[in-house]
């Protein structure tokens, strides 16, 4: 019976991951740009997350300079990463900044749920279930300095992690599943 029990938990959760995807893709330029190894290479200017949903309303952000951060969230090296403790913030509705929120202790926080309550650029359409829309970034929104820059101006590689988490009522980490991760670097 324990085992018929883990079973269906475990066909449950391949059924729910399934039916849970994000597509992502990096526009720059108006083409696709392709990834070695999760590595963007772009160059100094704004660029475009461009997102297809399957199942997941909304995911958590996590982008900052230091790669001891990016790689601890990755279970790479053992290193505190505040994302995971903190719930995430909400940017402003259809990005008007067009704006990547960096910050090494919270994460943001990108949803849809229809198309008057969004935090992509003003055209995502869809439903809660299933949506597609892009955000475009133009500009780096420095949390801990309280500091807007440019994408042009940008000298170091920035690290994004996109996840979703599970926190119990405490609001403790429970589980989190990393859909999208990757390395940016700007020539």
């Amino acid at each position: 019976m324990t085992r018929l029990i883990m079973t269906l938990g475990l066909l449950f959760t391949s059924i729910m991951s399934f039916c849970q995807q994000l597509e992502v893709s990096i526009i720059q330029g108006g083409k696709i740009i392709s990834s070695t190894f999760d590595q963007y290479k772009l160059t100094k200017s704004p660029f475009t997350f461009q997102l297809k949903s399957e199942g997941m309303e909304g995911f958590l952000v996590g982008a900052t300079w230091d790669k001891d951060v990016y790689l601890a969230a990755l279970g790479i090296i053992d290193h505190e990463v505040s994302w995971f403790e903190n719930t995430g913030m909400a940017d402003e509705q259809f990005n008007p900044n067009q704006t990547l929120t960096l910050s090494n202790d919270v994460p943001s926080y990108w949803y849809f749920t229809s198309a008057q309550d969004h935090r992509f650029d003003p055209n995502a359409k869809g439903t809660a279930k299933s949506w597609t829309g892009n955000r475009t970034i133009d500009k780096i929104d420095i949390l801990e300095a309280d500091k807007l820059m440019s994408v042009t101006d940008l000298t170091q590689p920035i690290y994004v992690i996109f996840y979703q988490a599970e926190y119990d009522e405490n609001y403790s980490l429970v589980d989190k599943e990393i859909v999208f991760k990757g390395e940016f670097t700007f020539l």
